[in-house]
């Protein structure tokens, strides 16, 4: 919330901070008028959400600080939006503890008091909440240099559209200078007497933790950043072994766009179904030390996450590879202290045989069965010993999966450091079903090495497949779904070029329950202006896509050209395209120089203040895309892809600039020339209408 200093006969003004708002209504001017004062704003020293939902019941808690560095005292209005279709059953409101009397006003009355606060202050911003409701009431003044906590609290009814839940809650109408230096913090809890399927938000990066069936909770944790986008969270109920929910969004005569949720509901009071692993660790000289003791505390954090029903072993390998069995082994009690010995022994001495290490991890898979099956191996190293070509050691693992009885092997590949072979590794993992990370030199490795096997110690579904019905739905991303783990789920997002009735199919083995396939059947709108954030989400994952290819198979200007349409029309940083800005954007520039990675190259800091094909800075970023896959420009180019494609967030793979800007689902960029902001769609030639700033027409 921020409020402004009371001064004169100034004309109303509006400001906020986070989730509230501030109107000054000054008195009626004294003739003649004395000249009007700046007004002075609180500055927002930290806001605190807590959201508790109790489906289909939310209750929301905002707790917001607020510093009064002026001379003077401050007052005005608290204003705080009420997104269409809210059932708000209870509003309170107190300032250091003390309750203050408002009013609910409906949106037909709420967007005459936004019309006119933007006439005031020339915010057209201000035009997103126009068909919202409002809560208001009065502040009373800050003195000055204190501060004054002012909470509110309140109840909404959450309206399920298909099964799937929205809950929003303003941020941006906050955004303002006095918001940057402030911490937010936003914590929740969802409980449904239905099984939870899907939760996740498209604004912001959360951790989501899931609780059995019927519980998850998330936070968000930012600390001196702008309150640049609300917050919005997703969640899904179902009484059915699989949840599915679809959004969609479409303009006019222009594509469709859908998101497709996924997700089985799992008892978490049944044990995991019993799974084999192998679990490999490259010991060579370069893993001495730190690396090694880790890698070792992971291992026995491994061991001890195994259940009774489960199988394993172990395999260590440098210049030679050492097994700890030449089977696998049930997880007993005998068997765990053996291979807790076997762990305690390991020293990093030697080359990097990658080539039998794995092949002999899957040979241990000689005995027909129809359980799950993994390997998981840690390297920090390319391969130096033995087999030593990429085709041929790829062609050396498909073989021995091939040869393993029963269900293939999935390889999940943890690289270390980097001097690792992202491409290696990559292309072993998909070509295997599995998945591929990295840890950086400076990132712990037994955290990252322990989440992972926290991860695949549940499979849910496996063996799974996505299919659409007939061309309907296009460019869906990802074009292929891993395995789920308890936990996970199927995000899914693509284009729909006319409006109808399209059928959706998922497969896979469920397992403890054998072979399912399910299918829904969507009905696509023919117009649909809500989540609009859609359009960019697909586009960013179909970039991080196309991206991806060109670093396993080489640049192709096809796919390039492709990628720079994209970027362009939705505001996309990649290693083609980045942001040409003004000098006015230093503190971006140095902000986005300290993060790793190609985004980092795209930084602003050049001149003029458009979007552009890449300036020469942007060769060292293209260099982890299609130079050599080995080095800190290859890792780091690996972990942005990751983030841009599967991350639903669709902020949170953005570089900040002042040269282009998101609103409601279109990009606009700043031409430097003529000083306006430009649609990207925008054609020489295109008709043009002339409309009177703020004037009827703008605002309707």
């Amino acid at each position: 919330m921020t409020a402004l200093a009371k001064l004169g006969p100034a004309a109303a003004i509006l400001a906020a901070v986070g989730g509230q708002a501030c109107i000054i209504v000054p008195p009626e001017p004294i003739h003649p008028p004395a000249p009007p004062a700046r007004p002075a704003q609180l500055e927002c020293r930290s806001q605190h959400v807590t959201i508790s939902i109790e489906h289909p019941v939310a209750h929301v808690k905002v707790e917001t600080v607020l510093y009064n560095p002026h001379s003077r005292p401050v007052e005005g209005t608290f204003v705080f939006p009420l997104p269409p279709g809210a059932a708000v059953t209870k509003f309170q409101f107190t300032v250091d503890g003390k309750p203050v009397t408002g009013e609910i006003l409906p949106a037909d009355k709420a967007r005459e008091i936004y019309l006119s606060f933007i006439r005031r202050t020339r915010d057209p911003a201000l035009l997103e909440y126009a068909e919202f409701g409002m809560f208001k009431a009065s502040i009373f003044p800050v003195a000055p240099g204190k501060t004054e906590e002012i909470t509110s609290e309140y109840l909404m009814i959450l309206r399920p559209d298909n099964n799937l839940v929205r809950f929003f809650h303003n941020l941006k109408l906050g955004r303002n200078e006095t918001t940057e230096n402030a911490k937010l913090v936003v914590e929740g809890r969802i409980h449904s007497a239905l099984a939870l399927t899907t939760v996740f938000s498209p604004s912001h990066e959360l951790d989501i933790q899931r609780e059995g069936q019927h519980t998850a909770k998330f936070s968000l944790e930012l600390d001196k950043r702008p309150f640049d986008r609300d917050f919005v969270l997703c969640y899904g109920v179902a009484e059915a072994e699989l949840g599915m929910h679809f959004l969609a969004h479409r303009e006019g005569g222009e594509d469709g766009y859908v998101l497709l949720a996924l997700a089985p509901t799992v008892d978490d009071t049944q044990p995991a179904p019993p799974k084999d692993i192998v679990l490999v660790l490259d010991t060579s000289g370069s893993m001495k030390g730190e690396k090694l003791q880790q890698a070792q505390g992971a291992l026995q954090y491994a061991l001890r996450a195994l259940g009774p029903q489960d199988r394993f072993s172990l395999i260590a390998f440098a210049t030679t590879v050492r097994k700890l069995d030449e089977k696998l082994l049930e997880a007993n009690a005998d068997n765990i202290q053996r291979a807790q010995k076997f762990i305690e022994e390991m020293e990093a001495v030697g080359g990097t045989a990658l080539n039998d290490a794995l092949v002999e991890a899957c040979e241990v898979f000689s005995e027909a069965s129809d359980r799950p099956r993994y390997v998981l191996l840690v390297t920090d190293g390319r391969p130096t010993v033995g087999e030593r070509d990429e085709a041929r050691l790829l062609k050396n693992v498909a073989a021995a999966r091939e040869a393993a009885g029963g269900r293939l092997p999935r390889l999940f590949l943890l690289g270390v450091g980097y001097d690792v072979n992202t491409r290696l590794l990559d292309t072993l993992a998909q070509m295997a079903g599995g998945a591929s990370g990295y840890v950086r030199p400076e990132e712990d490795l037994e955290v990252a090495l322990s989440s992972l096997v926290s991860k695949i110690g549940h499979p849910v579904l496996t063996d799974v497949r996505l299919r659409i019905e007939g061309r309907r739905i296009v460019d869906l991303q990802p074009p292929a779904v891993a395995d789920l783990f308890r936990g996970d789920q199927v995000l899914a997002v693509g284009r729909y070029l006319e409006a109808g009735e399209a059928t959706v199919e998922l497969s896979g083995r469920l397992e403890g329950h054998g072979d399912k396939q399910w299918s829904f059947r969507l009905s696509l709108p023919e117009r649909e202006p809500g989540n609009d954030f859609l359009p960019r989400l697909w586009a960013t994952w179909q970039v991080g896509y196309l991206l991806d290819q060109i670093r396993l198979h080489g640049e192709d200007e096809e796919l390039k050209k492709e990628v720079v349409r994209l970027a362009l029309k939705f505001g996309i940083v990649t290693p083609y395209t980045s942001y040409l800005v003004t000098e006015e954007e230093p503190r971006l520039a140095e902000e986005a120089a300290r993060r790793p990675g190609w985004r980092a190259a795209m930084a602003p800091g050049g001149a003029g203040g458009a979007f552009a094909v890449a300036a020469p800075a942007a060769e060292a970023a293209r260099a982890g895309l299609a130079g050599p896959p080995v080095g800190r420009a290859a890792v780091d180019a690996v972990k942005d892809l990751q983030a841009m494609r599967v991350s639903p967030a669709v902020g949170a793979v953005e570089v900040p600039s002042q040269a282009a800007r998101c609103v409601a689902g279109k990009v606009f960029y700043m031409d430097a020339e003529s000083g306006y902001w430009v649609d990207s769609e925008f054609r020489a030639g295109d008709p043009e209408a002339k409309v009177s700033y703020l004037g009827p027409t703008y605002l309707a």
